[in-house]
């Protein structure tokens, strides 16, 4: 199983993350790194969820500030209400294939993931 469906089965089967809080946790992502942690910013609207990983674990309020810039972005555009429409249908028709991006901000060891439309 890789790193990433490790992540995405722990977020999207427990009920707990997709309360629509803010979550910070530890996470060990065995194929990137099985002997240290880095650690995620979790935050989920009805099953669609922002998920920002950091290696420095003093990061939550920038994560979460990156958190809303993204989610500011995705709603000034529409692209927000599609998702959760998409979800809410039970399918996922925006229209186009989503793709994405990783890359570090400069100011942190943050990593960034865009999504292109």
């Amino acid at each position: 199983m890789s790193d990433m469906q490790l992540l995405f089965s722990m977020v999207f089967n427990s009920t707990s993350f997709l309360n629509g809080n803010e979550h910070w946790i530890p996470l060990c992502l065995p194929k990137f790194n099985s002997k240290g942690f880095l650690h995620a910013y979790i935050w989920a609207e009805d099953s669609v969820a922002i998920i920002l990983i950091s290696a420095d674990k003093n990061s939550f309020f920038n994560m979460r500030e990156i958190k809303e810039k993204v989610l500011a972005e995705l709603t000034r555009t529409g692209i927000w209400e599609k998702v959760l429409t998409s979800v809410r249908r039970g399918r996922y028709t925006i229209g186009s294939t989503l793709h994405h991006t990783f890359f570090p901000t400069p100011e942190s060891s943050a990593r960034v993931h865009v999504l292109d439309l």
